[in-house]
């Protein structure tokens, strides 16, 4: 009897050794925090059976913030540094690519979280946005010479987040790749919101999808039962098959 307890008594600690909790910061703006994304991303990791981790997830996000203005208020850096994270992902405002002061400002402070990084941080991640919906108001009228349109939008926003993540140390999540696919290819499925520029609920859940497969390299994406409120079970169904592949 003693050596059975023994056992399980073992084999509870081994089980709770193995257990480790993953730590990510999210830093961004409302393109982040609209439908509490990265609360999302928590529940999907509480609800997959194939991860033996608990998601802990902070964030610093305030709307319209560019890094700049996070590097500057210092929030995002005292929360960089108070702690080990195992991710930690920045998120440039939605235009910043297609204005050379904005850029060149991105350029310039992404060195600095760099630097104040190192000793805390993993893995950092950029998150690689979107374009605005493809044939909105937003390529039209006063607008129209900035924007042009949603392909070359996405292009100068790859082309610019390639040099940022160079600067910033960090990996990239194209995000806006995938949302171009599935303007495509499933265009039934409304990732912006009414104003053609922010995710609805579909697009925040189908961004938390994308970063929880890269945060926890599961292989039950398409299994996963969290869905949110609001979302048809349909939608989601193939939100997870796309993201599983």
């Amino acid at each position: 009897m003693k050596r059975i307890i023994l056992f399980l008594l073992i084999l509870s600690y081994s089980n709770f050794a193995v257990a480790k909790n993953t730590h990510i910061l999210f830093i961004g703006n409302s393109y982040t925090y609209v439908n509490d994304m990265p609360k999302m991303v928590e529940k999907l990791s509480k609800s997959d059976s194939d991860i033996g981790s608990s998601f802990i997830i902070e964030q610093v996000t305030k709307g319209g913030a560019k890094l700049i203005d996070h590097w500057n208020d210092k929030e995002a850096l005292n929360k960089i540094q108070s702690k080990n994270w195992d991710y930690v992902v920045f998120q440039e405002q939605s235009s910043w690519a297609l204005y050379k002061f904005d850029y060149d400002n991105s350029y310039r402070v992404a060195p600095k979280f760099r630097r104040a990084s190192v000793s805390s941080v993993k893995n950092k991640i950029l998150f690689v946005t979107w374009p605005r919906k493809p044939r909105s108001n937003w390529y039209r009228g006063k607008t129209s010479k900035i924007f042009k349109n949603a392909g070359y939008m996405s292009s100068e926003l790859n082309k610019r987040s390639k040099k940022l993540a160079g600067y910033l140390g960090a990996s990239e999540i194209k995000i806006g790749d995938y949302w171009n696919f599935m303007s495509k290819k499933y265009p039934n499925i409304n990732l912006y919101d009414k104003d053609n520029s922010h995710p609805s609920l579909a697009g925040s859940y189908f961004n938390a999808l994308l970063f929880y497969k890269v945060f926890s390299k599961s292989k039950n994406i398409a299994n996963i039962d969290y869905v949110p409120q609001g979302l048809s079970q349909e939608d989601a169904k193939l939100l997870k098959m796309i993201v599983a592949g």
